[in-house]
């Protein structure tokens, strides 16, 4: 890989070569990379020093817009042959992470949003029910020596994939640069496609097409609405095993049309659970004192409700849930969906809480997802409070 990367001060008509320097410590370039993960490419950063089931810790795990997993090794200086023997290692344990233990990692230091809601808004496309079952390895160094690059070469013969990112950090008058650059090569590509793959850990489909974003959209929200209904008349099969109105429900959820399943993501043609949640937003929105409402207050109230209203029903997962909700309370106006720090749209007292004591709000005032009031509702409300005093 004899390649290298200069840089040069141009002062009118004549140019100053910048001098490299090294990078002192590798938590350097681990907080370079983790304040602008695209230095390495259009990814999605889920955990830094994600610790693996036989105790070694990754530099960073990631994922790319095809929800296949990234694993980043860095070294601050050149990298040797041990970094692929350490890198393989990381591999084998996230070849075997499910959508479900990823959500986990990343939850762990995202407490305010999901996997699934970050990877929608920074690839615009559900994360799918499946992620890549081969991870995509990542090494970033400031220069790999012969030994190394061969057998890098010959693991990318035999489909690895992987990649090389080399940086040089350069110090400038006061101000440090770092310009990082791909290692290309002949066995991979490097842009990610625009479509998503039907890939899954089962192996590819028999075809090879491509999925719009419309079309994952529909078959998301498609297995949603079997998974809910399944689970409701799983309950109703319980207690009247001779019912054959549940099955005939379950037939007629696997065979809906694209189209209706689109509609249904909007609120109308409402199944059992879309009205279930309309039911539940209608039943609270006139009592909320607080002008921004989390995700994780609405779900956790939502599923207080629930157990009182429709005690024999399954709530449906948070990810369906928020997405239905978003929907009905935009519809009926007076809110609209953000990701904002709190502030002080949260200061008065929510009376709420105490239906939901097993609810933490976090006092950080990150940024979080959740329900805005609207400044002209907020108004109105304040007008009828001050009529009735």
């Amino acid at each position: 890989m004899g390649v290298a990367m200069g840089l040069w001060r141009v002062d009118g008509n004549n140019l100053t070569r910048v001098t490299p320097a090294s990078v002192s410590r590798e938590w350097q370039l681990d907080s370079a990379i983790e304040s602008d993960p695209s230095i390495l490419g259009d990814i999605l950063l889920i955990k830094r020093q994600a610790k693996t089931s036989f105790g070694g810790r990754i530099d960073f795990l990631a994922m790319d817009g095809t929800a296949t997993a990234i694993v980043v090794e860095d070294k601050r200086g050149m990298a040797h042959r041990d970094v692929i023997g350490q890198i393989l290692g990381y591999a084998t344990w996230a070849a075997q992470l499910s959508r479900a233990e990823l959500s986990s990692i990343f939850a762990a230091d995202h407490p305010d949003t999901t996997l699934a809601e970050a990877f929608y808004n920074k690839f615009h496309r559900l994360l799918p029910a499946e992620v890549g079952a081969t991870p995509i390895l990542t090494i970033v160094a400031a220069s790999i020596d012969a030994e190394t690059e061969s057998i890098l070469q010959l693991l990318r013969d035999h489909n690895l994939p992987i990649n090389v990112f080399l940086f040089r950090r350069f110090d400038d008058l006061g101000t440090s640069y770092l310009g990082t650059w791909l290692v290309e090569n002949d066995a991979q590509t490097t842009e990610i496609d625009s479509t998503a793959r039907l890939t899954t850990r089962q192996g590819p489909s028999s075809s090879d097409k491509s999925a719009s974003l419309k079309e994952i959209t529909a078959m998301s929200a498609a297995r949603d609405r079997i998974d809910q209904q399944i689970r409701s008349h799983v309950n109703e099969l319980r207690a009247d095993p001779h019912s054959a109105r549940s099955w005939a429900n379950i037939a007629d959820a696997i065979g809906v049309p694209s189209a209706a399943v689109a509609r249904q993501l909007y609120g109308s043609d409402l199944t059992r659970a879309d009205d279930q949640v309309l039911s539940y937003w209608k039943a609270f929105v006139a009592r909320f004192t607080w002008d921004f409402l989390p995700a994780g207050f609405l779900y956790a109230l939502y599923e207080y409700w629930m157990s009182k209203e429709f005690p024999e029903d399954t709530p449906v997962l948070k990810e369906p849930f928020t997405r239905l909700l978003y929907a009905a309370a935009t519809a009926s106006g007076g809110w609209i969906h953000r990701r904002s720090r709190p502030g002080s749209l949260m200061d008065a007292v929510e009376p709420l809480t105490e239906l939901v004591p097993h609810w933490t709000r976090n006092r950080s005032n990150a940024a979080m997802h959740g329900l805005r009031r609207l400044k002209s509702v907020r108004s109105s409300v304040d007008a009828a409070e001050a009529s009735h005093r």
